[in-house]
């Protein structure tokens, strides 16, 4: 507390100093012309801070924007694959139940051929039986 008593004392004294400074000088500026002059720069200064801060805002904005749009640009990509796949699953299904009716009608066939070589053997053993009969 007592350092910031000092430091507005100094700073009264530079600002007499300086009031003086520009008395002697003749500047041909009044006091009341030179804190007019500093209430406009420090408008200007304020204005300026504020269309930094007005730009900051927008520029967060923008990054904003662009990662929402880069994440939704993703899930796009994401949901096209996931399509993508839910077909090639479908038609490794329909393959499956394509495969496994082939494989059932070859089974049937392997039945059916079966079936035709017992008959064979079975008119087979009957004509080797008649052809003994015949030799004897």
């Amino acid at each position: 507390m007592k350092k910031a008593e000092e430091n507005l004392d100094n700073l009264k004294t530079d600002y007499k100093k300086l009031c003086l400074s520009i008395r002697t000088t003749r500047l041909g500026k009044i006091s009341e012309q030179w804190c007019q002059e500093i209430k406009e720069e420090k408008i200007r200064v304020y204005q300026w801070e504020k269309k930094f801060q007005d730009a900051r805002v927008q520029e967060d904005a923008l990054e904003r924007d662009f990662l929402e749009t880069q994440n939704e640009k993703v899930g796009l990509r994401s949901r096209g694959k996931i399509e993508e796949l839910k077909a090639t699953l479908q038609n490794c299904k329909l393959r499956v139940e394509l495969l496994e009716m082939n494989n059932e009608h070859w089974k049937e066939q392997v039945r059916r051929f079966q079936g035709q070589i017992r008959d064979r053997d079975h008119i087979m053993a009957e004509a080797m039986t008649q052809l003994e009969d015949w030799c004897k």
